[in-house]
């Protein structure tokens, strides 16, 4: 018996031994983003952790080893990149690249560190571009936990919806971009991209389970907008941009069963108070018109008044006519929001309110929501995601309803 079965066990030794070994197919790259960090019009800095190599058409030097900041500034024309040790003069058609010697490379600017290249242009002699040329997966790791709270757990669904939305809106800037500089911005009129500080590992991990995956809509990459808070009811796209007419981008509640999917977010609902003190300064600041700090030659009555002109179909106020004194102006879309900005704050959270006067010198405006209220509110996700709604059910079936999602490399 103790033969037999040492010689079982030799046998399957030999026949493991025999089985072919699979490898794993390699995974298409995926394309690199240029995103604009910055335009400076006087000396700046970039730091490196490591060795980065300058890369010109007449120039190829190694930064880094010793001094690790270099200066890059604009000249009557062109510009020039310079260290204590070397000093580089660059024409305004002259296009430079800084590419890091190895993969754990990065550098940091204004504060903020960067993986990927460095490319810095002068276009029109006006505007010295600093761009960070990086793999666009990098590039969501970035963005994702700098547009979403990433802390918890229960939001993970949420959170690859929100990948799968900023990948699909940075491939499509990338291709309507194409002839441009740059592909996005780093802000907001883009997407927030946070640098390597903003990473976090679980939206890093939401990245990478829904790597090259996009939205699709008749075979075309889908129009993708997001927003922090519906209030309860999501906008018609082409009320806010007129060019996106989409049936997946129409008015509709949003809600969640017998619930607004929204409702746990702090802009849910929210109030503000304008005094007529508050208001002149707005319209000081606005239209260098101030009302209160006139020298008074009689006795007058000063009027202050809103007229609502139209709503959207959610009930976003489209346009309004506001009057004071002996000024009468109308307003529409962002610059309703924008002219109600205070110090504090720079505009109003949406156009979803309300306003009424409670006395003779005070403004009450109650409102719903934040943001231009299109396509995916990011509080009502978070909420899906924590009642158990899987990532696609949230963008196909809640928020971008007749959308698929498609794997593009």
């Amino acid at each position: 018996m103790i033969r037999l079965n040492i010689f079982i066990l030799m046998a399957l030794i030999l026949l493991a031994g025999c089985i072919p070994q699979i490898k794993e197919a390699a995974l298409t790259p995926a394309p690199k983003i240029r995103v604009l960090l910055d335009s400076i019009t006087k000396k700046d800095s970039i730091i490196f952790n490591n060795v980065y190599a300058l890369k010109a058409e007449e120039a190829d030097y190694e930064f880094g080893k010793n001094n690790r900041r270099i200066y890059i500034e604009p000249l009557e024309p062109g510009y020039r990149i310079y260290n204590e040790n070397r000093i580089f003069k660059f024409t305004v058609n002259d296009g430079v690249i800084f590419k890091s010697k190895d993969d754990e490379g990065f550098f940091t600017f204004h504060g903020k560190r960067y993986k990927g290249d460095i490319l810095i242009s002068l276009i029109a002699n006006k505007d010295l571009q600093i761009i960070n040329r990086i793999d666009l997966e990098k590039y969501l790791e970035s963005v994702v936990p700098a547009e979403m709270p990433s802390h918890k757990t229960g939001y993970y669904e949420a959170l690859k919806s929100q990948a799968i939305c900023a990948r699909t809106y940075a491939v499509k800037k990338m291709d309507e971009r194409r002839d441009r500089s740059f592909d996005v911005y780093d802000d907001h009129r883009d997407q927030v991209y946070g640098g390597l500080k903003a990473q976090t590992t679980l939206a890093s991990n939401a990245v990478k389970e829904t790597r090259g995956d996009v939205m699709m809509f008749d075979n075309k990459l889908a129009d993708v907008f997001y927003h922090s808070t519906s209030g309860g009811i999501l906008e018609s796209a082409e009320n806010v941009w007129p060019n996106y007419n989409q049936p997946y981008l129409k008015s509709r509640q949003d809600a969640i069963g017998q619930s607004f999917a929204d409702e746990n977010s702090p802009y849910f609902r929210w109030s503000d108070t304008l005094s007529i003190n508050e208001l002149d300064v707005i319209f000081n600041h606005q239209f260098n018109k101030s009302y209160l700090n006139q020298i008074v030659q009689d006795t007058t009555e000063l009027i202050f008044e809103v007229h609502i002109l139209k709503r959207t179909s959610s009930g976003r106020v489209a346009e309004m006519q506001v009057s004071f004194g002996d000024t009468t102006i109308n307003l529409q879309g962002y610059e309703i929001r924008n002219f109600f900005a205070k110090p504090q704050r720079r505009s109003l959270p949406s156009t979803l309110f309300t306003i009424k006067s409670i006395s003779d010198s005070l403004l009450v405006i109650n409102g719903g929501g934040f943001g231009h209220g299109v396509g995916m509110s990011q509080y009502g996700a978070l909420n899906m995601s924590e009642k158990g709604f899987k990532y696609y059910d949230i963008l196909v079936n809640k928020y971008f309803i007749g959308t698929y999602l498609k794997k593009v490399y």
